[in-house]
C-alpha cells in the first residue's frame, strides 16, 4: 500500500494531501501566496496527526514542478527534495499541463489543451489526446485569433486551466470547448501514484522547477550591471 505525499504549490494556491494507493486521507489548502513557505510544513505535520500515520511509513514524496508560479514552484520543490532526501525514499515530479489534462480525461474532446495564465495574452500550454500522449510539447505562447487554427480545424479542442478566460474572449472557433473545473487533491493523488507504480523517480540532487521559459529577474539583472 504505498503511502504518498503531495505537495502542489504550482498555480497560487498550495494543497498538501496524504494519498494510500490513490486514496486521499488528508488534504489541506492554503490559498495566500504570501505565507506558502510558513504554511507547508505545519501543514504536513498536520496530516500525518490527523491520520495517525508516520514519517517513517511514507514511501514517497510527489510535488507539481511546473510550469507555475515562480516562488511556487521553488517552495513546493524544495520541501518535497529535503524530505525525500531526509527519508531516503523516491521523489516524484508531477507536471503541471499533464495534470491539468489528466484531470479531464473523460472530455468528450478529440484533444485536451491545458493553459496557465501568463503575462497579458501570454499563456504556458501543450496539447494531449485521449489517451495522455502529448501532441503538442509544452511552451509559452501569445495567443490570438489564428492560435490553435490547424488543431481546430481537424478536431474539437477543450481548454482547460486559470486562462481559460482569455482564450475564450479570443477563440470562437466551434471546435473550441472551455473547462474551468481545474485539478483536485484526487486527481493529483491518481498521478503520483501512476507514476510510482511505474517507477518514474526523479533525481533529488538534480530536479529543477520546469519553468518553460527563463525567469527574468529585472532587480538582479540591474545589480549585476553595478
Amino acid at each position: 500500500m504505498a503511502l504518498i505525499l503531495n505537495i502542489d504549490s504550482a498555480l497560487g494556491k498550495a494543497t498538501v494531501t496524504l494519498a494510500e494507493e490513490a486514496r486521499v486521507l488528508q488534504s489541506l489548502e492554503n490559498n495566500d501566496m504570501r505565507d506558502q513557505a510558513s504554511w507547508l510544513h505545519p501543514a504536513i505535520s498536520r496530516c500525518f496527526d490527523d491520520t495517525k500515520k508516520k514519517l517513517q511509513e511514507l514511501e514517497a514524496v510527489a510535488v507539481t514542478i511546473g510550469p507555475g508560479s515562480y516562488t511556487g514552484l521553488r517552495i513546493g520543490l524544495s520541501a518535497a527534495k529535503g524530505l525525500s532526501y531526509a527519508l531516503q525514499i523516491p521523489l516524484i515530479t508531477l507536471p503541471t499541463l499533464e495534470l491539468m489534462a489528466r484531470a479531464e480525461h473523460n472530455a468528450q474532446t478529440d484533444l485536451i489543451c491545458p493553459v496557465i495564465d501568463a503575462r497579458r495574452m501570454e499563456v504556458f500550454t501543450a496539447l494531449y489526446n485521449k489517451q495522455m500522449q502529448e501532441v503538442m510539447a509544452p511552451c509559452a505562447l501569445i495567443i490570438d485569433a489564428q492560435s490553435f487554427a490547424t488543431q481546430l480545424a481537424e478536431h474539437t479542442v477543450l481548454f482547460t486551466g486559470n486562462a481559460v478566460g482569455k482564450i475564450r474572449e479570443i477563440l470562437h472557433h466551434p471546435n473550441a470547448f472551455f473547462s474551468e473545473n481545474g485539478y483536485t487533491p484526487q486527481d493529483i493523488s491518481d498521478l503520483s501514484t501512476l507514476l510510482f507504480r511505474n517507477k518514474r523517480f526523479s533525481d533529488i540532487a538534480y530536479s529543477e522547477p520546469f519553468y518553460v521559459k527563463e525567469f527574468y529577474d529585472a532587480a538582479a539583472h540591474t545589480r549585476r550591471q553595478h
